[in-house]
């Protein structure tokens, strides 16, 4: 099996990035990343047209929708797949679902990371269609260390009241917990995940607000859908405070995590939210986040799914399951 990825692009892109590289290296497959950004008649050509003469079977995993198109054409022409798996990580942009994706050969399988999004790829591709949700490397990165360094972390986007990092010191200093803004990123995607984890391990909570309610946001703000921030964090069992999207993953992956409902438009507010819950912050938290996270979110259990919709023995998975649950059972 093959899996082909985009060009790591981005820094928010580094979870993603971080992701393909684990599953090619669980399922011992070739990892090809391509330029995601063929003009569409290479797209159209590419996914109806004669390819490569070849065989197996490859996963592709596309950042949004716009990305099928370019790397499906890149698998055929390179590789000669004849099996082909979608995994669209922002699959709720479904106005960008490209039209002849139901024209695709060789193409079985879609993922997609929100439940609310099955019925309109399904619908729209005519491809069987799946939820995969967003989940991050527990096992590897994960942690449920009791000293924390930092009281709040601040990553990534913030509503217009929490944007400012200077004014949020400022705040917490007076309410008598300490704050860090937003950490410094890394050029390779591998060393900014595993960096990003360990400032996750140093904080009792962070910082992040559903984009629904969030017009810093760049994405839809009618469609609510978890990102790394939330299944990172939990990960190295940080409590995430703020606002939750409203989706079913979250109400479902998250039901055993400590969250904390901060206001999203009142910093002052939420400042005091925030330092009576670092008052009755305990280790016993971080460990059960951590907990949970060994439960529910590890990457390993979504590819245990695609490895098994394609019939791919993967003996490194099988021993890193294996792995997971030993480490779940000694949490316990």
């Amino acid at each position: 099996m093959r899996i082909v990825s985009s060009l790591p692009r981005g820094q928010g892109w580094a979870p993603v990035t971080y992701l393909g590289r684990l599953a090619a290296r669980v399922l011992e497959a070739e990892h090809a990343t391509f330029d995601a950004r063929a003009s569409k008649f290479a797209q159209i050509v590419g996914a109806a047209g004669p390819a490569r003469v070849g065989d197996g079977a490859a996963l592709i995993l596309a950042r949004a929708p716009y990305e099928i198109g370019p790397l499906h054409a890149a698998a055929r022409r390179c590789f000669g797949t004849t099996r082909t798996a979608v995994w669209v990580i922002d699959s709720f942009h479904w106005e960008w679902i490209p039209r002849w994706t139901r024209w695709m050969r060789g193409l079985e399988q879609l993922y997609v990371t929100r439940s609310e999004d099955v019925d309109v790829w399904r619908r729209k591709t005519g491809v069987p269609t799946a939820c995969l949700p967003w989940g991050t490397d527990v096992l590897g990165l994960g942690s449920a260390a009791p000293g924390r360094r930092w009281d709040v972390l601040r990553v990534g986007r913030q509503p217009p009241a929490w944007d400012d990092d200077a004014a949020t010191a400022a705040e917490a200093d007076r309410a008598g917990f300490a704050f860090h803004g937003r950490p410094s990123y890394e050029l390779d995607h591998e060393r900014q995940q595993q960096l990003m984890m360990s400032w996750y391990a140093s904080t009792k909570f962070t910082l992040a607000f559903s984009n629904t309610v969030n017009p810093m946001d760049a994405s839809r703000a009618d469609r609510a859908f978890l990102t790394a921030r939330w299944t990172d964090a939990l990960a190295c069992g940080a409590v995430v405070a703020g606002i939750v999207p409203d989706t079913e993953e979250a109400r479902t992956l998250f039901a055993e995590h400590r969250l904390l409902e901060v206001p999203a438009e009142d910093r002052r507010a939420g400042t005091e939210v925030l330092r009576d819950a670092v008052r009755d912050w305990k280790p016993k938290i971080a460990a059960g986040n951590h907990r949970a996270s060994l439960r529910t979110l590890d990457w390993r259990y979504r590819i245990e799914r695609i490895a098994r919709d394609f019939g791919v023995e993967a003996p490194v998975l099988q021993e890193e399951l294996a792995a997971l649950r030993a480490e779940l059972r000694r949490a316990a």
